[in-house]
């Protein structure tokens, strides 16, 4: 049904931009009485051969703007003589009236009655506002020489707060109401895009002015916000580590343990908080509208701007909190890490997922373009990931050792033949400065173990964590787990571009990333407690 509503939208909307290429006497003869009978005994056929006219004569302009201040030009001239234009006619008419140097379009070769190129407009004198005007004249006067009837202009704008043009074009009425969100995009529709239509013996304006972009106010009112938003994990984690230093309970570890829930929670709010930001205050075309016409163009028009501008500040901000989490680490958890090796450890962490991630995003983003470029990002993201994960395994001194003789590993592969799982390999891990007590099963049938969980569990209990990590190996848990982490990710991107649809309007910017972030964060962690409690069944 919904389908169904926008294609008659579409078919109205297409009929009331194309009326200027119907025939005038088409409209004429909607609004003229039929002609009387002949009463001279004529036939009908010789009147409708004295009336025989050739269609209406256009020149139809249509001038699409972009926010990185480039304009596009397509104009086609309907001609009585289709050979009284001169090859370069249109195009000097047209740079004329648009008050730029046009360039051809590689794709389309001019003809003496198509042109499509475009222009770079100049650095606008408001930092916010791009504005100008189109002379009519120029193009008036092309259609007086070659007796062109009616004259059509058509201007696109992008999709900027401000969009205006005066004189204003006539909006048309519907016979119908829209409702939804069908009503919405034809609404937006209408308010970027205005058409004039004028017959050539009629009087018609000596020029267009143009005005597009956003207001000042709204600029600053999204700097400020998204200021904020980058300072407020910073101040939150203050005055919590204030707070966790400060407690009364003797158990350190509980303190611990709750003081990096929160960081946790603060951290990836802020990331969540960020990314609806960028997306509510449109900060990617304002500043690419604000850099056209400079050495960063280019650089904003790449895939990999829009990633930096997603990661990297949120990423600075995790390294900053980690930094000052140093003395909880210091005093609750015992750790004689430096703030230095502190930092790095979140550096490497960062470099270790966030950062490919956002390379492998890059690559997506180009494999339509450049199918090369794209190559090098996927190569790229997984050679930082490999360099990420070894420094941060030095850092700690974590780096696994495989196991080739002892009772330990003995014990393992007698345990993984009685549960029938093929295991490749035993690591023993140093815990290092970390002092982490753990285990893991790896996708490669390896099982590791620090050396701090080793020394401070019984026989019986290593037994019981061994036996836990092969079941997850027999049962593919972390092949699995990777393949959820790998869907809900796509899942939730796919789902943030559908809620455009269901959800439009930057009221539920807040809302899409919710329901993003939370298919992201709980269909993992949902999967991977189901087999947690599957390990632990099979034990």
């Amino acid at each position: 049904m919904l389908k169904s509503l926008r294609f008659l939208v579409c078919i109205f909307c297409s009929l009331y931009l194309c009326a200027p290429f119907f025939p005038a006497t088409l409209h004429a003869q909607s609004a003229t009485p039929a002609p009387a009978p002949s009463v001279s005994g004529d036939s009908p056929d010789a009147d409708d051969d004295s009336d025989d006219q050739q269609p209406a004569s256009n020149l139809i302009t249509t001038i699409s703007f972009s926010g990185s201040g480039k304009l596009t030009v397509n104009a086609n001239a309907f001609l009585p003589d289709r050979n009284a234009a001169g090859a370069s006619e249109l195009k000097a008419t047209l740079q004329e009236a648009l008050g730029c140097s046009l360039i051809d379009s590689a794709r389309l070769r001019p003809t003496p009655n198509f042109y499509v190129g475009y222009c770079t407009l100049p650095r606008p004198a408001s930092t916010f506002l791009r504005q100008g005007d189109i002379s009519i004249g120029p193009l008036r006067r092309y259609c007086d020489q070659h007796a062109v009837e009616t004259l059509t202009v058509e201007l696109h704008f992008p999709d900027a707060d401000v969009t205006e043009a005066i004189p204003p074009a006539a909006v048309p009425s519907f016979p119908f109401k829209i409702p939804g969100k069908n009503g919405e995009w034809l609404r937006k529709y209408m308010r970027l895009t205005s058409n004039y239509t004028w017959q050539l013996s009629k009087p018609i304006p000596a020029a267009i002015e143009y005005r597009f972009g956003y207001p000042p106010s709204k600029v600053q009112r999204g700097a400020l916000f998204l200021f904020l938003i980058l300072l407020a994990p910073l101040a939150l984690l203050s005055w919590l580590g204030r707070k966790t230093l400060s407690a009364d309970i003797p158990d350190k570890a509980v303190v611990w343990f709750s003081y990096m829930r929160s960081l946790s929670w603060i951290l990836n709010g802020s990331l969540l908080f960020w990314w609806a930001a960028l997306d509510y205050f449109q900060v990617e075309p304002i500043l690419r509208f604000l850099a056209s016409g400079t050495s960063f163009d280019s650089f904003l028009a790449h895939p990999v701007a829009a990633q930096m501008i997603a990661w990297v500040p949120p990423s600075l901000v995790w390294l900053l909190c980690f930094r000052l989490s140093h003395p909880i680490q210091q005093k609750l958890r015992g750790l004689s890490w430096t703030k230095r090796e502190l930092t790095l450890q979140s550096l490497y962490t960062l470099l270790a997922g966030l950062f490919p991630l956002a390379m492998f995003l890059t690559g997506i983003n180009l494999l339509t373009s450049h199918s090369a470029s794209a190559s090098v990002w996927f190569l790229a993201a997984f050679v930082v990931r490999v360099f990420a994960a070894q420094a941060l395994l030095k850092l700690n001194g974590m780096q696994p050792h495989a196991l080739t003789s002892g009772d330990l590993r003995d014990r393992a592969f007698a345990m993984a033949d009685q549960l029938g799982v093929k295991l490749q390999q035993v690591y023993l891990i140093s815990s290092g400065k970390g002092q982490i007590a753990n285990a893991f099963a790896s996708s490669h049938d390896h099982i590791s173990f620090t050396d701090f969980l080793l020394q401070r569990m019984s026989r019986r209990e290593v037994d019981y964590v061994m036996a836990h990590e092969l079941t997850h190996l027999k049962l593919k848990h972390p092949s699995k787990l990777g393949m959820a982490r790998f869907v809900a990710f796509f899942l939730g991107l796919i789902l943030l571009t559908a809620l455009l649809v269901f959800l439009p309007g930057p009221n539920f910017t807040l809302v899409r990333y919710l329901v993003m972030f939370g298919i992201m964060t709980a269909l993992p962690f949902v999967i991977s407690r189901r087999f947690e409690y599957a390990a632990d069944a099979g034990v």
